[in-house]
């Protein structure tokens, strides 16, 4: 099991640090390893859930080499008649990553943890350990307190812009860790931003849900860039509004109809179709709450937008 799961964040890597280890994902298996803080070497490796048979050849030669061996059940992976209702391929998947493995996981494994009093219970005869779900630095409030979003919230008749501001949201989200963005995008457009990290891509919406949605959700900064297509020659401006109703700070293309609408520094900014720019302004606003809380007055007022 990687370090990039709800059950690794909650479960394993403070039950890690707990025993005084460094948490560490192998890259050459995929399997999670607490080293030893001053040698740095793994004493203990975590099967997780799932196991392919490369992944066992490493076990054992981890065993062989003094290695504590652990393996990890969040689920009940090990009894096929608890899996009925389940998706087919869900029931595949623990069958051939999990269930077909039973004997020589449990073999290889010199203790079983296990995630709550059921499975503690069902599987005794195994003698596991029942690990507390805690908080861990990848969970923590302080990140929360610190995120900012930003949200671009097109339509499907706005492909030239998503595929315009992709470049320009890897380049922020890899200048900026504490920035996440929101994009809502049919299932064509989400393809494009799948890779990218702390991006949800929602999907498209009515506009009674979408109302219903954003006056629910606030946002720190709202995109609206308008590539140069005869289309976009006709948009209006009801991003201004749309934007300044979940209290985000809008950045607009410098072009009619916001050109009309927006002042510079004041109640938003206006920018060149510049990828760079956009990079800069986005990454600026972002490290700046002062700013933009003066800025989303103006725009309340302008666009008459009630607190």
């Amino acid at each position: 099991m990687s370090q990039n799961t709800p059950s690794a964040d909650y479960l394993l890597l403070p039950k890690l640090n707990a025993l005084g280890l460094n948490a560490h994902t192998d890259e050459a298996t995929g399997l999670l390893q607490g080293l030893d803080p001053n040698h740095h070497q793994p004493v203990l490796t975590v099967i997780g859930r799932y196991v392919n048979a490369q992944q066992l050849r490493h076990l054992s030669a981890y065993k062989r080499q003094g290695c504590k061996l652990v393996y990890f059940m969040d689920d009940d992976l090990l009894d096929p008649s608890t899996w009925v209702g389940l998706p087919w391929r869900y029931r595949w998947k623990l069958f051939r990553w999990a269930y077909v493995y039973k004997r020589q996981l449990l073999a290889l494994a010199d203790e079983v943890w296990v995630s709550t009093p059921y499975l503690q219970n069902k599987y005794a005869h195994l003698r596991p350990h029942v690990v507390t779900a805690q908080p861990s630095p990848h969970t923590s409030q302080g990140q929360h307190d610190s995120a900012v979003l930003v949200c671009y919230h097109g339509t499907a008749s706005h492909q030239a812009d998503f595929k315009w501001l992709l470049p320009v949201m890897q380049e922020v989200l890899q200048r900026n860790p504490q920035v996440h963005f929101e994009l809502f995008a049919d299932k064509q457009i989400a393809s494009l931003f799948r890779q990218l990290p702390r991006t949800a891509v929602l999907h498209p919406m009515s506009w009674p849900q979408y109302l219903a949605y954003t006056q629910s959700r606030s946002a720190d900064i709202g995109l609206a860039p308008l590539s140069p297509t005869l289309f976009n020659a006709a948009r209006g401006a009801v991003k201004c509004m749309d934007y300044t109703r979940m209290n985000a700070v809008g950045i607009y293309t410098n072009v009619p109809p916001y050109r009309d609408h927006v002042r510079h520094g004041s109640n938003g900014l206006l920018l060149p179709h510049n990828h760079a720019v956009w990079v800069q302004a986005i990454s600026d606003l972002a490290h700046n709450k002062a700013q933009r809380l003066q800025m989303l007055a103006e725009a309340k007022s302008s666009f008459s937008v009630e607190d």
